[in-house]
């Protein structure tokens, strides 16, 4: 190099195998895939099961068929479903330890009707929420019936799908 006040005003390489490092090829960046944002479904507790039930034998008409509605969306896709997220909720009438079990047990119900219609079972996540995450209050503290009607909002369960790419 000469430098010329303090510039350069030549260059040239001194190794000849320094010439490869100017015609490198660029490298190649795998760029992640587009996010997808997941699919959310809230079914009430009270069209899937009879009150205070969790069992596949006490799921009622409607709910089997929502469930069934469900199902053939999720198997009936041409990307695959990457992870089902199942949360079952339950109101604040009976203790807590009592409503966990409950939501537990309807999430896990959920998931079992889901595998049968044909869905990986190693996809699927289930939890129980119990009675943390209320979505209405309601006044009052004997069970009354309109006690339970108010606090039906609160039994529900949620799926959360996320496909393929």
């Amino acid at each position: 190099m000469v430098y010329k006040d303090g510039v350069s005003n030549t260059m040239y390489w001194k190794n000849p195998a320094c010439v490869d490092f100017l015609q490198a090829k660029p490298i190649e960046v795998a760029r992640p895939a587009p996010s997808v944002a997941p699919e959310h479904f809230k079914f009430n507790a009270d069209a899937l099961f009879a009150f205070d039930k969790s069992g596949i034998s006490d799921i009622l008409p409607e709910g089997r068929r929502q469930l069934d509605t469900l199902a053939a969306n999720l198997t009936g896709r041409s990307k695959r479903v990457e992870r089902v997220t199942i949360i079952g909720f339950t109101d604040r009438l009976g203790s807590e330890s009592y409503n966990q079990s409950l939501s537990q047990s309807r999430a896990d119900t959920v998931r079992e009707l889901l595998v049968q219609y044909g869905l990986e079972r190693n996809v699927i996540r289930t939890a129980g929420a119990g009675e943390s995450q209320p979505v209405v209050a309601c006044p009052g503290e004997q069970r009354t019936p309109a006690l339970v009607r108010c606090l039906q909002p609160n039994r529900r369960v949620e799926i959360e799908v996320h496909s393929e790419r």
